[in-house]
């Protein structure tokens, strides 16, 4: 069993998050977005969207560092769903973020829009699955990790969300494979985001693929993610 399930916390960007079974392990590469996120968001006010959100170390790392943002994390496993909101609250956050169970942006309304898309999708190719650490592959959830054949089905699918949900000018941030650097950059440029970037790690490696969404920057719809017109299930309380 992985360690941080034994004393139900792992440290992301200084700061305490609650883990537990139902959940993935935040990883230290993942810190790989904040600064990208913090230098691509808007100066002042922003609404984020964080896709398969886990435990909410992505969105709520940023809500902490900016407290004049707010943003929705969606996952589509109700166990890992009450973990972000858990670690929401415990951040003192929680009155700007709305944690959804949803598949992707699917119980989002319609019209609205966001600043910046941010993901750590499963980017494992399925036949190396098998290859993971025993603690990995036994404990933490084969579908936050399961990448599909060639380990980029939840980069497209997060492209594909961002492609939809993005304001004129917005960011799209999502974490990749050491090995997927040129492989995520072609969907990005393919779904038509422009300024495709390949940041490394602390370790120089291929670990977050950023892009820009045409035209000139603006704001949505005008939609509160907090008052309604956001979502059809929300997880008030853990």
């Amino acid at each position: 069993m992985p360690v941080a399930y034994l004393v139900g916390v792992r440290e992301f960007y200084g700061r305490p998050f609650r883990v537990g079974p139902g959940v993935l392990v935040p990883r230290p590469e993942t810190e790989t977005l904040i600064p990208l996120a913090l230098r691509l968001g808007p100066a002042g006010p922003a609404r984020l969207l964080d896709l398969g959100t886990g435990s909410g170390v992505i969105l709520l790392t940023l809500l902490a560092e900016r407290p004049d943002w707010q943003g929705v994390g969606v996952d589509r496993a109700q166990a890992a769903a009450r973990w972000a909101v858990r670690n929401a609250a415990a951040l003192a956050v929680a009155e700007r973020a709305r944690i959804l169970v949803s598949d992707w942006d699917r119980a989002l309304a319609p019209a609205l829009r966001f600043d910046l898309v941010l993901a750590n999708p499963p980017y494992v190719r399925r036949a190396a699955m098998a290859q993971l650490a025993p603690e990995i592959a036994r404990h933490e959830p084969a579908a936050a990790l399961d990448g599909g054949p060639d380990g980029l089905d939840g980069v497209r699918a997060v492209l594909a969300v961002a492609a939809r949900r993005l304001v004129p000018g917005g960011h799209v941030v999502i974490e990749i494979g050491a090995d997927q650097g040129d492989a995520a950059a072609a969907p990005a440029r393919a779904a038509g985001f422009e300024n495709v970037v390949i940041h490394p790690d602390l370790a120089r490696r291929p670990r977050v693929v950023t892009g820009r969404w045409p035209g000139r920057s603006g704001r949505g719809d005008g939609h509160s993610l907090l008052t309604g017109g956001t979502a059809k299930k929300s997880l008030e309380n853990g």
